[in-house]
C-alpha cells in the first residue's frame, strides 16, 4: 500500500453558504434601491454602536435616523431602507448580536429599534423610573383625585423626560399613549422591577 506523501495537497471541502440567511426580513419593493456607497460611508463615520455598557442604543437610533431618513428613493419604503441600512451602523457585540437573532425573525423596522433598545439598554440610565412608583404612591394618598386614567397616564407619560419616553414608546412598540391604561400600568411596572433603585 502506497503511503501519501507528506506534502499532498488535501481537498479542501468549503462550507455552504446557500442556506445562510439574515434575521432580517425586508418588504416587497415596486422600485429599485441603489445602496450607495457614500451614505455607508457616512454611517461607518458617523452613526456606529458597538453595544459597550457607555452607549445608548436609543441616541444610537436618533442618529441613525437622521442620517437614513435623507436617503430618499421612489417607491421604497423607509422600512426597506432602514432595515438595509441599520446593519451598517454596528460593530463588535451589536453586530454579533444582530447576526445571531433567528432567521426572518425581524420583519419590520419597529422590530429592529425595539430588539436593540430590549437587548442593549441600561435600565439605570433612565430618569430613575422610581418616579412611577412615587406616582403610585401619590395616587393611593389622594383617593378622591377625580381624574380618569386616561389623564392619568397621560400625565405621566407626558412628565417623563423626553429620552425616558422615546424608550418607553420604542419598548411599547409604537405611541405608549395609544395603548390601554392597564397595558401602560403593566409596562411601566415591568420598567420599575428591573430597575428598582
Amino acid at each position: 500500500m502506497a503511503e501519501e506523501h507528506p506534502l499532498a495537497v488535501q481537498e479542501v471541502v468549503m462550507p455552504s453558504i446557500s442556506n445562510v440567511t439574515s434575521s432580517i426580513v425586508k418588504p416587497r419593493i415596486s422600485g429599485h434601491c441603489d445602496l450607495k456607497q457614500s451614505m455607508i460611508q457616512l454611517l461607518h463615520a458617523n452613526v456606529q454602536f458597538m453595544g459597550l455598557p457607555h452607549e445608548d442604543p436609543k441616541q444610537h437610533i436618533l442618529n441613525f435616523l437622521e442620517i437614513s431618513d435623507t436617503y430618499i428613493t421612489n417607491r421604497v419604503t423607509s422600512d426597506y431602507v432602514r432595515l438595509t441600512l441599520f446593519p451598517f451602523s454596528l460593530l463588535g457585540e451589536a453586530k454579533r448580536w444582530l447576526k445571531s437573532e433567528p432567521t426572518n425573525s425581524i420583519a419590520s423596522w419597529n422590530d429592529l429599534a425595539r430588539k436593540i433598545v430590549a437587548r442593549f439598554f441600561l435600565f439605570g440610565k433612565t430618569a430613575k423610573i422610581r418616579t412611577w412608583e412615587q406616582f403610585k404612591g401619590i395616587l393611593r394618598d389622594c383617593t378622591h383625585h377625580n381624574q380618569t386614567n386616561k389623564v392619568l397616564a397621560h400625565t405621566f407619560i407626558e412628565g417623563l423626560h423626553p429620552e425616558t419616553k422615546i424608550v418607553v414608546d420604542t419598548v411599547a412598540g409604537g405611541q405608549v399613549l395609544e395603548k390601554r391604561f392597564d397595558e401602560i400600568y403593566a409596562l411601566l411596572n415591568k420598567f420599575y422591577k428591573r430597575n428598582p433603585d
